[in-house]
């Protein structure tokens, strides 16, 4: 089949009755999932310090936003994934000044952030300074890890496993574990869903059926046996900065899984920028345990 229609058609197949039937994982399985892996699943916290200065007129203006987002701990130093869009909005997708023309004159908007006061906020309620140890702007993933200095090294922490990973099929069911903000106490939950499609181009991706895109950024996805597929995240094509306006009115973010494979190739990386020796160990309770699971 030509590799344009591929995505096409599959994502047309899973709308059909036989596609969702084939979405059925057991409640106990589920349970256990959500049971095993909800510990791992912290939320994020900091503050995005925003700087928007313009090259003729108005001075720069600057602006303070709080953030909170789901992270997913990777491995037992501590490493956390989250989405970049949630932690930086505007640094994620606005790489360059946007450039304006007005009555023949060129403006450039330059949009300057930064994340500071970082944290982890663990399932039971214990703050742990952190900080960025990668960006990978292609998979659009940031791995933290907690300060040293702040937080001495502790009992392996209660990360997901990354292996044995699990390459899905179209139309095969998934499970996704998360975690509430706020207004829901930040409660552990499970969704699950169908795979619409398998991309292999631009790289591979899985597409998943979901209905809100930030609910599922920088959360784990398993199969119905509890075995990893990937991390939440996004995809989008690249603009230039002369016709950024027109691209961000237009630009469709589409709702990826990020292949574990990839998610094992980024954890190695963080772990060359940030050695396991030199990194602190989150202490998260393995015993925080849902009374009762949350399904969205």
């Amino acid at each position: 089949m030509n590799a344009l229609l591929r995505p096409l058609v599959l994502a047309a197949v899973v709308g059909f009755p036989w596609a969702a039937a084939r979405a059925e994982i057991s409640p106990a399985a589920a349970v256990r999932v959500l049971r095993v892996n909800q510990p791992a699943v912290i939320t994020v916290c900091g503050t995005l310090k925003m700087t928007i200065r313009v090259s003729v007129g108005a001075a720069p203006q600057q602006m303070e936003i709080p953030i909170e987002c789901p992270g997913t701990v990777v491995d037992a130093a501590g490493l956390t994934a989250a989405s970049s869009l949630l932690l930086d909005p505007v640094g994620s997708l606005i790489k360059e000044p946007i450039r304006l023309e007005q009555q023949g004159q060129t403006i450039e908007i330059q949009f300057l952030s930064r994340l500071e006061a970082l944290h982890f906020l663990l399932p039971d309620k214990t703050e742990v300074p952190a900080k960025i140890v990668i960006q990978d702007d292609d998979l659009h993933l940031t791995l933290l890890a907690p300060e040293h200095a702040a937080h001495p090294p502790a009992a392996k922490t209660p990360a997901i496993r990354l292996e044995p990973a699990r390459v899905p099929a179209a139309f095969e069911p998934f499970l996704l574990v998360g975690r509430t903000g706020a207004n829901f106490q930040r409660e552990p939950f499970l969704h699950h869903g169908v795979l619409c499609a398998i991309l292999d181009k631009p790289r591979q991706l899985y597409l998943p059926q979901v209905q809100d895109v930030p609910q599922f950024l920088g959360l784990p996805f398993f199969a119905g046996d509890g075995r990893f597929i990937g991390l939440g995240s996004i995809h989008f094509r690249a603009f230039k900065p002369e016709r950024m306006l027109e691209a961000l009115e237009k630009m469709e973010i589409i709702p990826v899984i990020i292949p574990a494979a990839d998610v094992r190739d980024l954890v190695a990386r963080a772990r060359q920028a940030a050695p396991p020796a030199a990194a602190a160990k989150l202490k998260i309770p393995a015993a925080v345990q849902p009374g009762k699971p949350h399904e969205k």
